[in-house]
């Protein structure tokens, strides 16, 4: 709608489940705070902003491809 952007980010990528199958031990120790950061943020400003933005992530798949599917929604005051 007018009252919003919507920004879609999609990776074609092997998609979150097949990357989490393929972790090394090692690896799944440590703590990713990629997500944990952008969920802080987000959260800061929809208490500044009253809700206006919202981020959702999701798996993609089209066709023959897999990946990762990211939608960020700004809304106007």
């Amino acid at each position: 709608t007018s009252n919003e952007i919507t920004i879609t980010i999609t990776d074609d990528g092997i998609g979150r489940a097949q990357s989490k199958a393929l972790k090394t031990q090692n690896q799944k120790k440590q703590t990713s705070t990629g997500m944990g950061n952008i969920k802080k943020r987000v959260s800061i400003l929809n208490e500044m902003y009253k809700d206006k933005v919202d981020v959702v992530v999701s798996n993609y798949k089209a066709l023959e491809d897999t990946g990762t599917k990211v939608v960020v929604t700004l809304k106007k005051y």
